[in-house]
């Protein structure tokens, strides 16, 4: 019995072999020192869109009338937000940035370890989230008797389209053509202690740079 399912084993197909996630932080040492602070910067912004984050879940716990919010509903008030800047639901957005980094559509189905593209966004990215993120916190604070959670939903697909509007005015392109680092970086605590600054060990035999074709 067990050589009997041993051999129909053998005979499926392998599962595609997907890439490796993005690359956890490097070690400082081994990191030069621009990019030291390039990580660090970004490493602020993104700690700064997730406690923005968790106001604006409390703002809106608050500020709905008409029932009582869930995880789920809490996870669509957020994409009709991001849906307004990117004009897709995060999940796409996730995708899209994984695929810039070498998945395929098919490896991406098997993915349970990432959940948000915010791990994945530039400095420059993640601020103009947070720039949403705060429009929809003013617009709270100015409307302070409450509503619908549709309502709620609706306004902050609105604020998004305007950054979204913004982010083109401003850079020339729309938000998903931002670049897509190669490094998670959550924003959370235990990051910012290995993000502290050090000397910057250059390897002792740096690889050489690919040789011309002398045809």
């Amino acid at each position: 019995m067990l050589k009997k399912l041993a051999n129909i084993q053998d005979d499926e197909p392998s599962p595609p072999q997907r890439p490796a996630l993005p690359r956890p932080l490097p070690p400082m040492r081994d990191t030069p020192l621009a990019q030291q602070d390039e990580l660090r910067q970004r490493h602020q912004v993104r700690h700064d869109v997730a406690e923005a984050m968790k106001q604006i879940a409390a703002a809106l716990k608050v500020w709905v009338r008409d029932l009582v919010l869930d995880q789920q509903r809490f996870k669509t008030f957020n994409g009709r937000g991001h849906r307004g800047e990117y004009t897709v639901f995060p999940e796409e957005t996730l995708a899209a940035k994984l695929i810039d980094l070498g998945w395929t559509e098919d490896q991406l189905l098997a993915l349970t370890t990432m959940d948000t593209p915010l791990d994945l966004m530039t400095s420059e990215e993640l601020a103009f989230v947070l720039e949403r993120v705060n429009a929809m916190l003013k617009w709270f604070a100015q409307n302070p008797t409450g509503g619908n959670f549709d309502r709620a939903c609706v306004m902050y697909e609105a604020i998004g389209s305007v950054v979204r509007r913004a982010v083109q005015q401003r850079t020339g392109h729309p938000p998903e053509q931002f670049p897509t680092p190669d490094v998670i970086l959550t924003g959370d605590k235990h990051e910012a202690k290995r993000l502290k600054p050090v000397p910057y060990r250059a390897p002792l035999f740096p690889s050489e740079p690919p040789q011309e074709d002398p045809s």
